[in-house]
């Protein structure tokens, strides 16, 4: 076993590499919300370019999905959860899960997405996949903001452009 660095300010691999949560109120109805996060168009229009795999018009659990990020770029798993409050999925073909819940917060919707990776056994390495994941949740949690408080997406659309927070 690689032993636990510590880094900064007392935070360990061990720590890095674990389960985190993020949060967002979007001024949207929990059902605009839902939509937004189990149908391949909602996924589409804030988080991925192309998302197959559902069984009707929204995702079902043990349904098997493929996203396309962009040409030759795609991720596989398994919807586990899929109702009127939560959508949780595999990720990183199925080395991780990630599962967001919805609830209605006074005129708006708190969206708490939490992810979890429990493969690769190897700290650094998961530290670096949630730290990456952090970040991109970020964004991708932003722009569901934006998309469905606004309708515009902050995702970048020049395919020849390298090199930017979003694609």
């Amino acid at each position: 076993m690689v032993p636990s660095v510590r880094y900064n300010g007392g935070v360990t691999t061990e720590e890095l590499a674990g389960p985190f949560t993020l949060r967002i109120a979007v001024r949207a109805s929990v059902d605009q919300v839902r939509q937004a996060w189990t149908t391949p168009a909602g996924l589409e229009a804030f988080f991925i370019r192309q998302a197959e795999g559902a069984s009707g018009e929204s995702y079902q659990a043990g349904d098997q999905y493929r996203w396309e990020w962009a040409p030759g770029i795609e991720d596989t798993g398994t919807v586990h959860r899929c109702d009127e409050s939560a959508f949780e999925f595999g990720w990183y073909e199925d080395e991780g899960q990630v599962t967001v819940l919805w609830e209605e917060d006074g005129d708006e919707t708190m969206v708490t997405l939490t992810e979890i990776m429990s493969r690769p056994t190897n700290a650094e390495v998961r530290a670096s996949r949630q730290f990456g994941c952090a970040m991109g949740w970020t964004f991708f949690l932003a722009n569901l903001k934006a998309w469905l408080e606004h309708g515009i997406d902050l995702r970048e659309t020049d395919p020849n452009r390298t090199e930017v927070v979003n694609f």
